[in-house]
């Protein structure tokens, strides 16, 4: 290599010292020339590259130190040209690696080039120093190329805290549309990839781990839809804008969005549109363009334009000092905040009261039309002793006052940054901080008590004030009350006047009936209990932000132009505005086609139609196997007919019997009513198995519309609300008990069917509180199905009696069995199947074992033999210790083809739902690929969840009557004896 140039030399001992270290003599002897020549050009090379010595004495040129050179042409360099630019341009502090690359930048292009790079760079040397903003730049850039993780301390946008992350740097990417710049990084905090603007690191560490970029992670992708950083995890939404003749050219000479399309209009205009993951990032770029574009989707981003073109107006009026906005009563209230985004930082953004207000009373409207379910308005017409049809004429108004108690000094007072804006409006809070102060709801109930009281009757006012009071879930004593109305002496009287306006307000725009021609309840526990549930199944659709988002700064008169179709929307949102009347046959041949109709299901059709006319209750009593849920079902969809409304809640002992049932619910609202409705699981564990056991349905067309999934029901308060709905019997009792949202359940069961399962099954606590829900059912119209397999007579009439039925008379009453008893308030009815036609029995043979309760081993070795020569083997016990012990023995002892399963209480929920599926999917009935070899070892939630099959059943549970039992209930499908 010795006829190398001096050049040439230059560049080969470059690219050398790049791969690794050498001495000078060895690189003296791998390019064939003198060292002292090597010497004297490694000195040249230092001053142009970052050339270091490690600790032998050997020179290379460190990696990350380096950053490649180029060769560019002319028209290549323009664009590094402006690349520099604007980057100096934008660096708003002393930033010497930026100044660096810029001048080296310069050093290799033309002139004007180098020329305006070199004052550029000084420019950014003269900026102020930030020597820590410098080191979490140069910490952050060294961690995205080594790969090695990061502790940050981030403040993110509108908080005052900060946040300690550790962060995995994947990418490091400027803003579009600002002079920011992101790192796209996995948190190990949040467990995601997040863009962490660099301006709002406070300080960043290095943590000592390394970490591996994911090989799915694709950049490109997950910017795809991002207007310039912000992605997330939501579907894109479309965004549509009109832009005119004047900028149209002007949209038309820029790439605005990688996924933007733009199409010309007939007045020289032209639309543009594109799919973005977040609107809010667009804000600044479409408030740029003025009075030249009009949004046309999304809704959520025209109404934040809306919103900053009044403020404008507003603020230039008020200039000019000809706002005469303030002055009005109406514009006073609209300066009263209802609701506020969460975190939010800008005072004008809120949803004024009244509006809120206003939006809850739309909900109620639609809920009482006719396009919602019956089961509302008829409800609430029963208990408030009035044609159903007319209460949507003005009970929207009493919904409204719900909230009344938030224009008020105490709420108004309790967000910093709403009271400072209203105080700059000319506002008085007196000089009382309001700290110990009442609530709204409590502010609301003492509106209804003392400036209402002359305008409505007497029980109906009791209502309204409970109403209003109760509707955050629990309700006053008159000791509070009182306390309330002392508290409340400090407030200036402005609020005073600013309630009785709004009062008004809303009157004019809800009422059609003057107060004074309402009705006057005679069930006043009734009327309170429903009309506070059903104002806040109204104030929770109502309060919707994706629907009702923040409208400050518009008239009264736009937002009832637009308020209806929002309303329309938050009902269809929370799955209200679903058919709930199925058009099935009621005979029961008809409506369980395919099935052959036992006795009792056939008994179900000759009930005669005239004990329907009005809600009642049933109870079925027949052996297991018999069929009684479809007959309950059956007779529910009779009962339907009058109700209008098929929606069912179906109450089971334990939430296993609850997740069995759910499938089985599902199919037949899918299959046999032809609803699209979907059904909501309700228990304490819903939420683990509901998506498990939930079943997808191929359709014929009907219901498509109504398929949609029912998040809103997801809160465990909203579930009992569901339609339809199957679960334990305590989420029913509820309803009865001192509980908050107490209401809310009981409406939840209002108007439905309730069917109660193994109503034989409860202790006498448990029996009690059913008695007294049977009480509260009958009273707001609500007709109960009980099914049993054994109901003692006694408990039989206090069930009836409980629920205010008429008795049949001595001579109507008969002790056949099965029989189906049905009464209402004014009839009573007993159907007795022929007995004759019940010949299907089952034989159980029982003997008696003699373990010890510690006998774990002797237990083992008898359930091995059991199943020696084929078949499958259960043991329940009443412990949990006891379980593990003789399953733990069995382990040791059974040969390898022998299955063992353990299932207990104390297992995690989610593993028990995976064991109870396997154990299901191995012993369940029907089953073709079935276990030969089996042992179960389990304790009473064994014996709950399953409907299995065994060849040999054995329990530690003494007594042979409650053993009898339970093998009836486990072995509809046996062929088996039972050895106890």
């Amino acid at each position: 290599m010795s006829g190398m140039t001096k050049a040439e030399r230059l560049e080969e001992m470059k690219r050398l010292y790049i791969q690794r270290a050498f001495s000078d003599i060895e690189m003296a002897e791998r390019l064939d020339v003198d060292r002292t020549l090597i010497y004297r050009d490694r000195i040249e090379l230092t001053g142009q590259y970052p050339i270091e010595k490690d600790e032998e004495g050997r020179y290379h040129i460190p990696r990350t130190k380096l950053i490649s050179e180029i060769k560019v042409n002319l028209h290549e360099a323009l664009t590094l040209y402006l690349a520099a630019r604007k980057t100096s341009r934008q660096t708003r502090f002393h930033h010497p690696h930026a100044a660096n690359a810029v001048e080296k930048l310069a050093a290799t292009l033309r002139q004007p080039m180098t020329e305006k790079l070199l004052k550029a760079a000084d420019a950014v040397l003269k900026q102020e120093k930030d020597p820590e903003r410098v080191k979490i730049i140069e910490i952050l850039a060294l961690a995205w190329v080594e790969q090695r993780k990061v502790r940050v301390r981030y403040q993110p946008f509108g908080m005052d805290e900060f946040r300690n992350h550790v962060i995995h740097p994947y990418l490091i990417e400027p803003s579009i549309w600002s002079d920011s710049v992101y790192v796209i990084a996995y948190s190990e905090v949040t467990e995601r990839i997040t863009p962490f603007k660099v301006d709002r690191i406070d300080s960043a560490f290095f943590s000592g781990e390394t970490f591996e970029i994911p090989a799915d992670f694709d950049d490109q992708q997950l910017l795809k839809h991002a207007w310039g950083i912000w992605y997330g995890d939501k579907e894109p939404i479309t965004v549509k804008l009109r832009f005119n003749k004047e900028a149209a050219r002007r949209v038309k000479e820029s790439i605005w969005h990688p996924l933007e399309t733009v199409t010309d209009t007939e007045d020289g205009g032209c639309l543009w549109s594109a799919d973005v993951t977040e609107w809010r990032e667009m804000l600044p770029w479409v408030r740029g363009w003025g009075a030249e574009v009009e949004v046309l989707e999304p809704e959520n981003l025209k109404s934040n334009i809306k919103r900053e073109a009044q403020k404008l107006m507003q603020l230039y009026m008020t200039i000019g000092g000809t706002d005469k906005s303030n002055t009005s009563i109406e514009n006073r209230v609209l300066l009263l905040w209802g609701k506020t985004q969460k975190g939010s930082i800008d005072p004008d953004e809120y949803h004024p009261v009244l509006f809120h207000m206003l939006d809850v009373a739309f909900v109620a409207r639609f809920l009482l039309g006719n396009d919602a379910s019956p089961r509302w308005k008829k409800t609430l017409g029963r208990a408030l002793g009035v044609n159903s049809n007319t209460i949507r004429e003005w009970l929207p108004w009493f919904i409204a006052l719900h909230d009344i108690g938030k224009i008020s000094a105490p709420f108004q007072y309790q967000n910093e940054i709403q009271r400072e804006r209203l105080i700059k409006n000319g506002f008085e809070f007196g000089s009382f901080k309001w700290e110990n102060k009442p609530s709204h709801a409590e502010i609301s109930e003492l509106f209804a008590l003392h400036d209402l009281e002359k305008e409505l009757p007497k029980n109906l006012h009791k209502a309204l004030q409970d109403l209003t009071g109760g509707h955050h879930g629990y309700f006053s004593s008159s000791s509070q009350v009182r306390e309330n109305k002392a508290r409340l002496q400090k407030e200036p009287n402005l609020w005073i006047e600013l309630r009785k306006q709004s009062s008004s307000l809303l009157a004019e725009v809800l009422l059609k009936k003057t107060p004074l021609t309402l009705p006057n309840p005679e069930n006043i526990s009734t009327a309170i209990m429903t009309l506070t549930g059903f104002t806040i199944l109204c104030d929770w659709i109502g309060s919707n932000n994706e629907i009702f988002i923040p409208s400050p700064n518009i008239s009264l008169e736009d937002y009832l132009k637009q308020i209806e179709e929002k309303a329309m929307r938050a009902v269809q949102a929370a799955g209200f505005m679903q058919t709930s009347a199925s058009s099935a046959p009621s005979q029961f041949d008809s409506l369980f086609p395919g099935m052959p109709a036992r006795p009792v299901q056939s008994a179900i059709d000759d009930l005669p139609d005239e004990i329907f006319t009005e809600p009642c209750i049933a109870i079925i009593e027949a052996p297991t196997g018999e069929g009684k849920t479809e007959a309950a079902l059956a007779l529910a969809h009779r009962m339907a007919k009058t109700n209008g409304t098929d929606e069912l809640y179906y109450a089971l002992p334990t939430t296993a019997t609850s997740n069995q049932m759910f499938g089985r619910i599902q199919k037949y609202v899918a299959r046999n009513l032809e609803l699209g409705s979907r059904i909501k699981l309700v228990h304490g564990q819903a939420w683990l198995y509901e998506d498990d056991l939930r079943l997808e349905f191929l359709t014929n067309g009907k219901g498509n519309e109504y398929k949609q999934a029912q998040d809103w029901f997801a809160s465990k308060k909203r579930a009992l609300l569901a339609p339809f709905g199957v679960g334990t019997i305590d989420q029913a009792e509820l309803a009865v008990l001192n509980v908050k949202h107490v209401s809310l359940r009981m409406i939840g069961l209002a108007g439905k069917v309730l069917i109660v399962d193994e109503v034989h099954a409860y202790d006498t606590y448990m029996t009690t509180i059913i008695y007294r829900l049977l009480e509260w059912l009958s009273a707001i119209g609500t007709s109960v199905i009980l099914l049993s397999a054994t109901l003692p007579k006694k408990r039989r009439s206090e069930l009836l009696k409980a629920y205010n039925a008429k008795s049949l008379s001595a001579e109507e009453r008969e002790d056949a069995y099965p029989s189906i008893w049905i009464a209402n308030s004014s009839k009573a009815y007993l159907s007795t199947p022929p007995a004759q036609q019940l010949e299907r029995r089952i034989t159980l043979n029982t003997n008696t074992l003699h373990f010890g309760d510690d006998e774990a081993m002797q237990k083992a070795e008898w359930l091995v033999k059991q199943v020696k020569s084929g078949g499958c083997a259960c043991w329940m016990t009443n412990t949990v210790r006891r379980a593990q012990e003789i399953f733990s023995a069995v382990r040791q002892i059974a040969p390898k083809e022998v299955d063992c399963s353990l299932l207990h209480a104390q297992f995690p929920l989610d593993q028990r739902h995976q064991i109870e599926g396997e154990i299901s999917e191995k012993y369940g009935p029907g089953n073709e690929k079935r276990l030969k070899h089996g042992i179960v070892i389990g304790t009473q939630v064994l014996e709950q969840s399953l409907d299995l099959d065994f060849d040999v059943m054995a329990s530690d549970l003494a007594p042979v009557d409650l053993l009898l039992q339970r093998a009836g209930r486990l072995h509809r499908h046996a062929r088996m004896r039972h050895d106890a």
